[in-house]
């Protein structure tokens, strides 16, 4: 529990805040009057003061309760089950830029070698191994190409299946004027040309935008925002559907739909699954009716150029409802510091689910704490798959601002706010969780950065990011923190993982058997053909078996076992005496051509030092044109009309990353490699 004692006079204090932007808001205080104190702590001794903790400037100091204290904290630091980050370090100051705005509005992007943050005082872009400045602009400066006016809210996001940055904000917070800005840079290269665009978002000039999201798929650039009229009114919800290809090839074709009766802040997801059609979208629903609280589910299909917006019958929903309106906390020094409601913060289609968050009040009557929610979700039927919380029931620790990020694994990263009076100032925080973990279970929170002060011009947030790396296994967070001096701030953590990968068939067969052909769907034993998913498995006729291209492995029995992982490489062992799968380590080293064809695009190995092999899945489907670019936008290599199975010499390349485009008769392939 959090309270706060004010030891100079005694009253009891509890405000609310009106604003029509934001039309419920409850505030969270506990507090003491002072006449009370002494007679409270002798008869209570769960209540007490840290050492640490001296009045403020009004003679507010927090009290805590005892036990949670305890169960929290041992000797002062916390127990942590959370990993710890392999890099963190700023993200934006406000005070590198020349103003600062409440909120900060924290957001960012990660690409292949950079980073990008935007925040409603710039768009900075940094290193993604040192964290070192690479460019830094205003945000009104990095939209001039569009002669933004005031712009504000940005988002960013990486397309890691084209390799592109999208960057989004609002302009001119009127009806007469209002905008809507994107740019989608033409490179994997944020320091080099963009495209930039312009949404008229009303037509009619009777609303202006707040608060877009921002989402893809392989069909369009998503992003949807609420409206208010001229007396800042709630209206009604936007929702602009971009066609990603011509967006990306420097032509917008735009589709709104204008969503009345559903709530606002329809957030739309990152699709993390380039061969899905269906754009998911969700909103905070019912917080509270009948012991449950619901979210609800929307869809975009149909074709890039005529997208189809429909609100399902999908309501997802857990029995342990939520307070959803907009909390204001007191905290040491501040007094009505606006956390905003409990609108959806991130949505991400990952591994056949949908995965959202959400910042929440509770208890549900009358909240007396906050904390953050995440959702599995299972889009197929619209059922919760898990259902978890970062929550201190006794009101100790405060969480909130949150983002969510998957990786290939199903592993979990949940990136928020985290306020106690043990450390005074408020924290950046994160807290992760692993495919295995149990259902609905998240590990103890991290502080990975704790603010220098308290940011009291009243606003906190409105949102944070928390991203899947390209490599498709490291997760990312960037929160707000507090600089010295003046303004806000965000600050980077990174998680650093592995993918792991989960057999998805077995095959058993004898070792004398020349050519094992496989598709999808089949598991046989024995010297019949075998179809697994990726290719087939070759023998070279002497009792060896080959696991990733390249690579061989000998066979001392007369069976073996062997399996396509869930990373899209084939690995084997010997059939044991309890049929038990181990991983076998690759030997000597085979030639090219005996290598596993694969029913699937491949380029290996990656990284690479000298010969890139590039495999096309179907062998009528000859390549046209191979090029490589480097990371500065700069075409390093073409080659043209060669055969399915194909390879490029790269032993003069400069040791970077480089992004490959394969053209054929019948489909383009897009990729990137290291060279090493």
């Amino acid at each position: 529990m959090i309270g706060f004692m004010q030891l100079a006079w005694g009253h009891s204090f509890s405000q609310s805040v009106s604003t029509s932007r934001y039309p419920e808001q409850k505030a969270i205080t506990q507090v003491l009057q002072a006449d009370n104190i002494n007679n409270r702590i002798a008869e209570d001794d769960s209540i007490f003061i840290p050492d640490h903790v001296t009045p403020d400037f009004h003679g507010w100091v927090p009290f805590l309760d005892k036990q949670a204290y305890k169960n929290q904290y041992v000797g002062g630091v916390s127990r942590i089950s959370s990993p710890t980050p392999c890099l963190n370090f700023l993200g934006l100051n406000d005070n590198e830029t020349t103003s600062t705005t409440t909120p900060p509005d924290v957001n960012g992007a990660v690409g292949i070698s950079h980073l990008l943050v935007t925040q409603n005082t710039g768009v900075k872009i940094q290193s993604k191994t040192t964290g070192l400045p690479m460019q830094l602009k205003s945000l009104k400066s990095f939209f001039s190409p569009v002669s933004a006016v005031a712009p504000f809210d940005p988002k960013a996001l990486y397309d890691p299946y084209e390799n592109r940055w999208i960057v989004t904000c609002a302009d001119q917070a009127t009806s007469l004027l209002s905008r809507l800005l994107f740019a989608v840079s033409q490179t994997p290269d944020p320091l080099g040309a963009w495209h930039f665009y312009v949404i008229d978002v009303d037509p009619a000039n009777s609303t202006w935008l707040d608060y877009p999201s921002l989402g893809f798929n392989k069909n369009w650039i998503v992003i949807s925002g609420n409206m208010y009229n001229n007396a800042n009114a709630f209206v009604s919800n936007s929702i602009f559907a971009v066609n990603k290809a011509t967006a990306y090839a420097g032509t917008m074709n735009v589709t709104r739909f204008s969503i009345n009766n559903a709530g606002a802040t329809i957030c739309p997801s990152i699709t993390y699954d380039n061969n899905l059609e269906t754009e998911w979208l969700c909103n905070n629903w019912n917080s509270s009716t009948g012991g449950a609280g619901y979210l609800r589910l929307y869809t975009i299909t149909g074709t890039p150029s005529s997208p189809v917006f429909t609100p399902t019958t999908f309501y997802p929903s857990t029995f342990s409802p939520w307070n959803s309106d907009q909390q204001i906390i007191n905290t040491y020094q501040c007094n009505n510091i606006n956390i905003g409601d409990s609108r959806i913060r991130s949505l991400v289609f990952q591994q056949g689910s949908l995965w959202a968050c959400q910042k929440v009040g509770l208890p549900v009557s009358s909240p007396t704490r906050v904390a953050v929610q995440w959702w599995e979700i299972n889009p197929g039927n619209g059922l919760t798959t898990q259902f978890g919380r970062v929550e201190d029931i006794g009101g100790f620790n405060l969480y909130f601002n949150p983002s969510l990020a998957v990786n290939d694994n199903k592993d979990v990263l949940v990136g928020y706010s985290h306020y106690s009076a043990a450390h005074i100032y408020p924290a950046a925080a994160y807290s992760f969780r692993t495919a295995t973990n149990p259902a609905g279970v998240l590990q103890t929170y991290y502080d990975y950065r704790t603010s220098n002060r308290m940011d009291c011009r009243g606003r906190w947030g409105d949102y944070s990011s928390t991203v899947l790396d390209p490599n498709r296994a490291n997760l990312w967070t960037l929160q707000e923190y507090i600089p010295n001096g003046t303004g806000a701030g965000s600050w980077w953590a990174q998680i650093c993982l592995t993918l792991s990968c989960i057999p998805i068939q077995t095959i058993t067969a004898p070792v004398s058997t020349p050519n094992i052909k496989y598709e999808a769907s089949d598991h046989v034993t024995g010297s019949s053909v075998i179809n697994p998913p990726n290719g087939f498995v070759k023998f070279d006729g002497a009792k060896y078996v080959e696991l990733n291209p390249g690579f061989r492995t000998q066979i001392t029995t007369g069976y073996f076992d062997a399996y396509i992982d869930g990373c899209g490489g084939l690995r084997m062992s010997e059939k044991g005496v309890n049929n038990i799968m181990s991983k076998v380590e690759s030997t000597d080293s085979i030639p090219p051509d005996h290598a596993i064809r694969l029913a699937e695009f491949k380029v290996y190995p990656n990284p690479a030092n000298d010969i890139l092999y590039i495999n096309i899945p179907d062998e009528n489907d000859p390549i046209l044109q191979v090029s490589v670019w480097d990371v500065l936008g700069k075409k390093v290599s073409n080659k043209s009309n060669l055969p399915y199975q194909s390879s490029i010499d790269i032993s003069r390349f400069p040791k970077g990353i480089y992004f490959l485009t394969i053209k054929t008769q019948k489909k383009e392939y897009k990729t990137n490699f290291i060279k090493q």
